[in-house]
């Protein structure tokens, strides 16, 4: 599935966010970097999980769709997708 590429991708980008956001935190420490570089991936990690979720939610609601679809019953808290 499409959202289950998409869950991947994500999940690889806040690993790899988190790594920069490390890496500038010891060069601001190590006083060879900027404060600007620690908000900067500070910024990229909480897109980078905000991205995340959203991917979570969209396979949550695909996978949903895709039972009502095949005659199983929607979750209540996913009415919004009866279309």
């Amino acid at each position: 599935m499409k959202t289950d590429k998409s869950f991947e991708l994500a999940k690889k980008q806040v690993t790899t966010a988190r790594e920069d956001y490390r890496m500038a935190f010891r060069r601001y420490e190590a006083r060879l970097g900027s404060n600007i570089d620690v908000l900067d991936a500070k910024r990229a990690l909480i897109r980078s999980r905000t991205e995340y979720v959203d991917a979570v939610y969209d396979a949550a609601a695909a996978r949903s769709h895709l039972v009502y679809v095949m005659g199983g019953d929607l979750p209540p808290d996913l009415f919004f997708l009866k279309r």
